[in-house]
């Protein structure tokens, strides 16, 4: 037994069918350019049902743990603006931390070698940037403490 999907237009369309391991799709389906998956049959699926529900949710845990960081530059609120850092790196994972919640990043981006990242400042506020994304810090007058953090090895 086969589970056959097809997919026209953005309509998924589901059958069953008894088809040996490489049973043939009709000539009108193949030529159309209908996008075509074959599915395990259904016993096999629950199986996969077991496993896949719990690595789903996992997965979609994942991004708030953080794991180790450690801080690479902080702006404090009577601190003057250091200048753009560039990273050195192939990829780095950087994390924006305010000083009211050291566990919740206010921005994250990945970064690759020779991108900029920092604080800058615009007109009469102060704001960080990362790849030239300007990223705004409400808080800096009220004594809050920026830091851009990234993620260890």
């Amino acid at each position: 037994m086969e589970v056959v999907v097809v997919v026209v237009r953005g309509i998924m369309w589901a059958s069953i069918r008894n088809a040996g391991v490489g049973g043939n799709l009709t000539e009108a389906t193949r030529h159309r350019g209908v996008g075509v998956a074959a599915l395990p049959a259904p016993a096999t699926l629950s199986i996969m049902r077991r496993f896949a529900i719990p690595a789903v949710l996992l997965l979609a845990l994942l991004p708030g743990c953080i794991g180790a960081t450690r801080p690479v530059m902080t702006l404090g609120p009577e601190q003057p603006i250091p200048d753009l850092a560039t990273v050195g790196e192939p990829a780095v994972q950087l994390y924006l931390f305010a000083s009211t919640d050291e566990k919740t990043p206010v921005y994250s981006i990945t970064l690759k070698k020779y991108e900029k990242y920092g604080f800058v400042r615009t007109g009469t506020r102060v704001e960080a940037v990362a790849r030239g994304i300007l990223i705004s810090l409400p808080d800096r007058s009220e004594g809050v403490t920026y830091t851009w953090r990234v993620a260890e090895k």
